[in-house]
């Protein structure tokens, strides 16, 4: 046996083993009250927020940004301790879903009046929609629900933790029939068709994980945010729906907000811009509501912002011709700030200003 297949072997049996251990684990929750899952939910995220130092830290920059610089360290880092409970919360919910009938499911969410006529309006304009949504409080359940309500649904996803727990995690968000796409040049081009048949793409969109976004204004102070909703809708024509679901009395309260269009003029930087800049301040909006449920565990605002960044490298989205290499680079908003520090003094660690070209591929 092969190198190359030895490892593919040994990484098919660890996802098998991650899957099932998937399984289980949801099959003893679903049987457990609910109020005892979120009792051992938020002594398990106390557990990892001791346990690893680094996710704390980003966290406590992230909500230091949120809350201001003038909130009392002891406010901010009670912050803190919620979103890693939040979060612990939210996988012991997503490790029960397989097992819940959609009776129960549906009962978990609640909806303001009117809220499915928004992307029911949307859809028969004849557009796809990109339900763009952030790491706030179960945003997984925002394309789980949508697609218990009958639409197509398919969630555009990319690996931010390990293979052995993103196998579970895929098997858990696809255990209902969810669609699910990979952020490669393949998967965008399906998303890409899914929007002209008139689907709905779910897409997470508040932290550039592939350091190849347009510098934005992000809660007043300068970073990187992926540019693929606002890129995708302007090049297929489909329209925008913010959407949330923050934790509300043991449930999800789900947010959908009106629909907006980003221009397509002759400047595709400038539609670029105010397409980003409609959607930062939806984020903003929910965040600020419930800063204890964005559950954001990388560090969304570097040291440093430069003037600019390596446009698709391997591995984002947009890389290929697809929707054009480069063509819409947005340049910074504002000057670059000094570097920011969190409420303990120390400067957070620094990150790449760029990122190295690498070698054209295609799939």
């Amino acid at each position: 046996m092969s190198g190359n297949t030895r490892q593919r072997v040994q990484t098919s049996l660890k996802n098998r083993v991650s899957v099932g251990l998937a399984w289980l684990l949801g099959h003893i929750l679903y049987r457990l009250p609910q109020a005892w899952v979120y009792w051992l939910a938020d002594r398990a995220g106390i557990i990892i927020y001791h346990l690893f130092p680094t996710y704390r830290r980003n966290v406590r920059d992230n909500i230091t940004r949120v809350l201001g610089p003038d909130t009392p360290p002891a406010e901010v880092d009670r912050v803190v301790r919620r979103v890693f409970q939040t979060s612990a919360r939210n996988f012991t919910d997503m490790l029960r879903v397989p097992y819940m009938p959609a009776d129960r499911l549906s009962k978990m969410v609640r909806t303001a009046p009117g809220a499915w006529e928004v992307v029911e309006n949307a859809l028969a304009q004849g557009r796809g929609v990109i339900m763009a949504t952030a790491h706030l409080g179960a945003f997984d359940f925002v394309a789980q629900i949508l697609a218990l309500r009958g639409f197509d649904v398919t969630v555009l996803t990319t690996r931010t933790v390990p293979e052995f727990i993103h196998a579970a995690v895929d098997y858990l968000r696809g255990s209902r029939g969810l669609k699910l796409e990979h952020a490669t040049p393949g998967g965008v081009r399906r998303v890409v068709r899914a929007l002209k048949d008139g689907a709905v793409v779910g897409i997470v969109a508040d932290r550039d994980f592939f350091q190849s976004g347009v510098p934005a204004v992000f809660f007043g102070h300068e970073t990187t945010l992926p540019p693929g909703p606002i890129r995708i809708a302007r090049q297929t024509g489909a329209m925008i729906v913010p959407a949330f679901a923050p934790r509300v009395d043991g449930g999800y309260e789900l947010i959908i907000e009106q629909p907006f269009v980003v221009p397509r003029t002759n400047d595709a930087e400038a539609d670029l811009r105010v397409g980003l800049e409609r959607l930062i301040a939806a984020f903003e909006r929910h965040i600020r509501r419930v800063p204890e449920q964005w559950v954001m565990f990388q560090r969304v605002w570097p040291a440093r912002v430069g003037s600019a960044l390596r446009v698709f490298p391997i591995g984002s989205p947009l890389e290929g011709e697809l929707l054009g290499r480069g063509a819409d680079v947005a340049r910074p908003l504002t000057a670059p700030p000094e570097s920011p520090t969190d409420h303990t003094g120390s400067p957070p660690s620094p990150v790449p200003e760029s990122v190295p070209r690498p070698a054209t591929r295609r799939e």
